[in-house]
Order: C-alpha cells, then sequence, then structure tokens
C-alpha cells in the first residue's frame, strides 16, 4: 500500500455501502428499456426526464413517487459497512461516489438518510456528467474536494474502477468483505479499532 497519508476515503455505493438487489425493483422497469443505466448513470436525463422516458418505455403512465418507490427498492444499505464509514468519518472527510441518476439522487435523503448522513460529499455520476471508470469522473472529484489525487482513497467492489482510480493516481482497494475493508484500512492506517 501507498505510503502516502489518506486524506478523503470514497466509497462505492451498490455493493459496498448497500448490497444492490436489481431484482428488488420491479421487473417492468428492468426490462422494458435499456436506457436506465447508461443514460441515466451518465447524467443525460433529469428527474423529470427520467421520470418521462421510463413512462413511455413501459407504454403506460406512472407516478412519479410510485416510480422513486420502485428504483430504490433494489438497495439495501448495510449496518456494517456504514458504522465502519462513520469511524473512519471521525479521523478523515469521506464521500460517496456512485454511478446511478437522478431518481436515486432525488430519492437518497428521504429513503435513505443514514446514507446521506454518513458522507461529507454525495458524488453521483449524473450530476458528474460521467461515470467510473473514465479519467473525467476522477479528475472532477478530485476537482471538487480540493486533494490531491495521491491522499483520496477508492473503495470500490469493480476491479476496473479500483483500476481506472489508481490510473488517475488515487489510491485504491477492491472491496470484496467488510472483514477484509477493515484490515485493509487498519494497514493504511485510516480505520483504527479503539
Amino acid at each position: 500500500m501507498s505510503a502516502v497519508p489518506v486524506e478523503v476515503v470514497l466509497f462505492d455505493l451498490g455493493g459496498v455501502v448497500c448490497h444492490f438487489r436489481p431484482d428488488r425493483r420491479l421487473r417492468a422497469l428492468a426490462s422494458a428499456s435499456g436506457l436506465f443505466d447508461a443514460s441515466f448513470d451518465s447524467g443525460q436525463y433529469a428527474t423529470v426526464e427520467a421520470h418521462r422516458a421510463v413512462a413511455d418505455a413501459l407504454g403506460t403512465p406512472i407516478a412519479l413517487d410510485d416510480l422513486m418507490a420502485a428504483w430504490i427498492h433494489a438497495w439495501e444499505p448495510r449496518p456494517d459497512v456504514l458504522a465502519m464509514v462513520e469511524a473512519v468519518r471521525r479521523a478523515l472527510r469521506t464521500g460517496l461516489l456512485t454511478d446511478n441518476g437522478p431518481i436515486l439522487l432525488d430519492a437518497m435523503p428521504a429513503s435513505f438518510p443514514e446514507i446521506t448522513r454518513a458522507f461529507d460529499w454525495l458524488f453521483f455520476s449524473c450530476a458528474l456528467k460521467a461515470t467510473k471508470p473514465s479519467r473525467a469522473v476522477f479528475d472532477e472529484v478530485v476537482r471538487r474536494i480540493a486533494v490531491p489525487p495521491a491522499r483520496v482513497l477508492l473503495i470500490d467492489d469493480s476491479a476496473k474502477n479500483v483500476d481506472g482510480a489508481r490510473s488517475c493516481g488515487l489510491q485504491a482497494l477492491v472491496y470484496t468483505t467488510v472483514t477484509r475493508l477493515r484490515e485493509d484500512l487498519q494497514s493504511l492506517g485510516v480505520f483504527r479499532t479503539s
């Protein structure tokens, strides 16, 4: 691991902070259109436009509240990881860096206040107009937090995203288990059990 001290720790949402269970999302939303992941996450739609696109793809009207409820149903916060985030945050600043669209971004504060409160920054790809592992997303996050890339640590369950972060000068870890994450953070001096 790098000898450069970490100032900011960025956590991925799906697969790290939350279990992502897309099977819980209404099957109609998941199968009706291929536009959800790529164009929503990259910021091509605002919430109102995304709502209209989903209704058009489904060929039926759907209330925005119903759409948001279905959308967030795929996410299940992980209390063990959130406890670790809170422990890290006692000494360092933390951010959430996720490839997600405006529907989840708008639903997050009311639906998952425990996640919203756990981080200093919530970085959504739709607002950054780029997705991981592109250089654009990491450069923009580093610019916004005003910390040198070498002092930023990304924790992500995707090796591709970790490699992308490293190629941009960030430190990065692949998340596998909460136990392994604790060990890795302890070895970096980021997380202490006391």
